[in-house]
């Protein structure tokens, strides 16, 4: 026992058994089940056929679900009108794989919405039965030790959206954002860039290759911005009367960088959903000024619903408003202060910050001259 417990305590032999452990755990817990769930999904694509009565069945469903649960009750009715018609008269005959049906599906909302956010999924792996929710409620992880120590790892490895954070010899800060995933997930990243960017003079945040995500991360990312607490918008399900107030988090991990230093924000067409919450938010709230492009217009926020054992369609069934303009950006897109060609707006922004850095510093030597 007393052999047991001096190799326990030796920090080198810890070490190497808490990596075997791990290594072991990755083997059998996640490589092994992944593996396998690949050759099942691979095996369901190649053996799910979609027969004309489950199109005719999946069709009915999802128009159904669009009917009584899209954001805006009288487009939601003209779309499923318009995909059952569409399925009467035979357009969707002859579509038999899983993947091509989903890929129409989701083109006939679109077209038929004008939404982009409408989608249609063939999920190879079973779909549980689960709740129909404008907000999904958020479940707290709770992981097992060597869960949590192969978490870790892939946190470590994982960039979750935060791509590349940077400051210049000017002291002109660079955050690249291309995604706003979970803060159970993101919270970490972010606050390690705003320790990297605290002694920046101005910062630039890029969001024009950033297609969105949680809304949460969005509120997270935000309160990094602003001193006190802030409303930044609400939530509301128009068909259920549900609604979700969105503030600054109180508390931050990491360095809070602040309600003083200019903020620039960049902007392309490709910016979409959560991405144009961030940037609406702090427009609207006058802590950034936007840069780029016109975004793409997606402010309704989604929820999913289970069509079939296979089939989720994720589509809106709420709306983001702005608690200053009492609107949102829903197929406008949010307005850049300064309209330039999105492969242009770093460098606009970039210049911006160091003519008001020169011009601050003349002023100040003209100041001390007198």
């Amino acid at each position: 026992m007393s052999h047991v417990w001096k190799r326990l305590s030796d920090p080198y032999t810890l070490a190497k058994g808490i990596v075997l452990s791990a290594l072991v755990y990755l083997t059998f817990v996640v490589i092994l089940p992944s593996t396998l769930l690949t050759w099942q999904e691979a095996h369901t694509t190649g053996t799910l056929d979609v027969t004309p009565a489950m199109r005719a069945q999946l069709v009915e469903t999802l128009a159904d679900k669009v009917a009584r649960r899209y954001v805006d009750e009288k487009k939601g009715a003209q779309v499923a009108a318009a995909i059952r018609q569409a399925e009467r008269h035979g357009e969707y005959d002859g579509i038999s794989s899983p993947g091509q049906f989903a890929h129409l599906m989701t083109s006939e909302l679109i077209r038929f919405s004008d939404d982009q956010h409408m989608r249609v999924v063939f999920v190879p792996a079973e779909v549980p039965v689960f709740p129909e929710r404008p907000f999904p409620i958020a479940h707290e992880e709770d992981l097992s030790l060597p869960a949590w120590l192969v978490d870790r790892v892939g946190r470590y490895m994982a960039r979750f959206g935060v791509e590349e954070v940077t400051q210049s010899d000017a002291g002109i800060g660079y955050l690249r954002l291309d995604a706003f995933f979970r803060p159970y997930l993101a919270a970490e990243k972010f606050a390690a860039a705003m320790d990297r960017l605290a002694d920046s003079k101005a910062l630039i945040i890029d969001l024009r290759s950033n297609g969105g995500g949680s809304r949460d991360s969005v509120a997270l990312l935000a309160s990094y911005f602003f001193d006190q607490p802030t409303h930044l918008s609400d939530v509301i399900a128009p068909r259920t009367g549900e609604r979700l107030h969105m503030w600054t988090r109180k508390n931050v991990e990491g360095t809070r960088y602040g309600s003083s230093r200019p903020v620039y924000i960049l902007t392309s067409h490709a910016t979409f959903s959560a991405a144009e919450d961030f940037a609406y938010a702090m427009q609207t709230r006058k802590r950034a000024t936007i840069v780029g492009e016109v975004t793409g217009g997606g402010a309704h926020p989604i929820a999913p619903s289970r069509l079939s054992a296979h089939f989720v369609v994720q589509m809106p069934v709420a709306e983001s408003i702005s608690p200053i303009t009492r609107t949102n950006w829903e197929g406008v897109g949010v307005q850049p202060d300064i309209v330039v060609p999105a492969e242009r707006a770093h460098s606009v922004a970039n210049d911006l910050i160091l003519k008001t850095q020169l011009a601050t510093e003349t002023d100040a030597g003209r100041h001390d001259l007198r």
